[in-house]
């Protein structure tokens, strides 16, 4: 800082801390930058870049404080750093002369990431918002990025692969290559967990200060963002992540990998977080994990309208193994009845024939009666159901016991649908809509989801004469209301 201002104003030297001083450190700082900036021309701007590989009880904090303090009008002081400031800068910040620009502030907008992409060669609105996105904001990813597509000639399949090569090499010179082993292992493991909380990241890596890990990559700002509240989760930008899954994918051995996979799931099934203990057990080739779950949370799933996320699982599952499985292809169907998928009867009509083989009572009466529903959803002839039928029947007289309330409810008004289309004289039409009734007046979980609207119609067609009483019933009135 002293031969800058020599060279550039030649006027005699900056305050020397000679041993006179050394009883007084701060009164010498103070008075060396008050001269110091008695030689700048103003306005200025003084800028301190990768203030955090300054250690932490480091002299500097400490003289940086009096330097800011000593600040004249029209002079500023930028320090970029990837943690807060120090403890030093405690007075300044309460003084209100500290201003923090934090990564929210610096992020790109999707404005921002199309001016900059517009200034190296031009790219279609969804190229830029899959390049934003994949960017997080980060001006840095952006640009790699940004260059590596011109190169390839602005191919967006390039940004994967090869094309992140120039982002790796970043990650790797900046972070990763620079930090202790066991850090570096950390990452690796917990990249496959996100977001991820601190006991997460302990059962997943076996370190017992897996929550300073977390706080302090989230302090110095290390592609790490910090969510919610006590207890946090932490998630890493989807580029370093990315980085960080590459390179444990080149560090261990496929079988150890798998592993590590399996152990992922299971802590990600343990904290109910399904959709990523799939992820991963699929990533394991752990089928008998991912059928297990897939068994486990059909029905809720369902219920809860994500028919599609079902369907999608089974459909990740090897073709091979779903068709062995009769359970598999039932849930299968009922996904895509729910979908109102034209195929819904093709996998209910093989895991009924599967059942058959088993002697399966109960399932056989579930499977038939969604085998009606995804007829009649197709608004398919009901001929081919007649057999369908008559075994439901013969079923339930030998077996008449049903899995839940709201199983009896779906086989009586799938008898009352057919027998409405079909035969309105059969004998059991009246007294399963009688019973479809009784059940809608006890306590059937209100999610209606599990019962297609096709099944309501069934069962009330025939009352229409009576539609005045069935609105006294809050749930019929619903179903009544939206009827031509």
């Amino acid at each position: 800082m002293s031969q800058t201002i020599e060279t550039a104003k030649g006027q005699f030297p900056l305050p020397v801390l000679t041993a006179e001083y050394l009883g007084d450190i701060p009164a010498f700082t103070r008075y060396y930058f008050r001269e110091f900036f008695k030689r700048l021309r103003l306005p200025t701007v003084m800028v301190f870049d990768n203030y955090h590989e300054i250690p932490g009880d480091s002299a500097l904090h400490a003289a940086l404080e009096q330097a800011a303090q000593e600040l004249p009008d029209g002079a500023s002081l930028i320090v970029i750093s990837r943690e807060d400031p120090p403890a030093a800068f405690a007075r300044i910040d309460a003084q209100d002369r500290l201003a923090r620009i934090e990564w929210n502030n610096l992020k790109l907008t999707l404005e921002e990431s199309t001016a900059i992409a517009a200034e190296r060669f031009q790219l279609n609105a969804p190229k830029l918002r899959s390049l934003h996105e994949m960017s997080h904001g980060w001006a840095a990813g952006l640009t790699l990025a940004l260059e590596r597509m011109k190169r390839s000639g602005g191919e967006l399949r390039h940004i994967q692969g090869e094309a992140l090569e120039s982002v790796f090499n970043y990650f790797a010179g900046q972070i990763f290559n620079t930090t202790e082993p066991e850090v570096r292992e950390f990452l690796m493991r917990t990249a496959l967990l996100q977001p991820i909380t601190a006991a997460m990241a302990e059962r997943i890596s076996g370190k017992a200060d897996a929550a300073n890990l977390l706080e302090n990559l989230y302090r110095r700002r290390l592609f790490t963002d910090r969510r919610g509240v006590p207890p946090f989760s932490f998630q890493y930008h989807d580029l370093f992540r990315a980085f960080l899954l590459d390179q444990l994918a080149h560090t261990y051995v496929p079988i150890k990998l798998d592993e590590l996979r399996r152990q992922a799931g299971a802590i990600f099934e343990e904290a109910q977080r399904y959709d990523g203990a799939f992820a991963q057990y699929r990533s394991a080739t752990d089928w008998d994990s991912a059928i297990r779950l897939t068994l486990a949370r059909a029905q809720t799933l369902l219920a809860q309208g994500c028919s599609e996320t079902l369907r999608e699982w089974i459909m990740a599952l090897p073709q091979e193994l779903t068709a062995s499985n009769p359970w598999l292809n039932y849930w299968h169907g009922v996904a895509l009845v729910e979908l109102g998928s034209d195929e819904a009867r093709h996998p209910l009509e093989q895991a009924f024939q599967q059942l058959q083989k088993d002697r399966d009572a109960p399932g056989q009466i579930a499977f038939c009666s969604s085998i009606v529903m995804a007829y009649i959803r197709d608004g398919a002839d009901c001929r081919p159901l007649d057999h369908c039928i008559d075994q439901m029947n013969g079923l339930l007289r030998t077996s008449p016991d049903f899995q839940s309330p709201l199983h009896e409810l779906q086989v009586n008004a799938a008898l009352a649908s057919y027998a409405h289309l079909r035969n309105p004289r059969a004998d059991f039409y009246e007294s399963a809509i009688n019973r479809s009734l009784r059940l809608l007046a006890t306590d059937i979980p209100s999610t209606t989801r599990l019962v297609p609207r096709a099944t309501w119609s069934g069962v009330y067609v025939k009352q229409v004469a009576s539609r005045t009483a069935l609105r006294s019933k809050p749930r019929c009135k619903r179903f009544c209301d939206r009827q031509p």
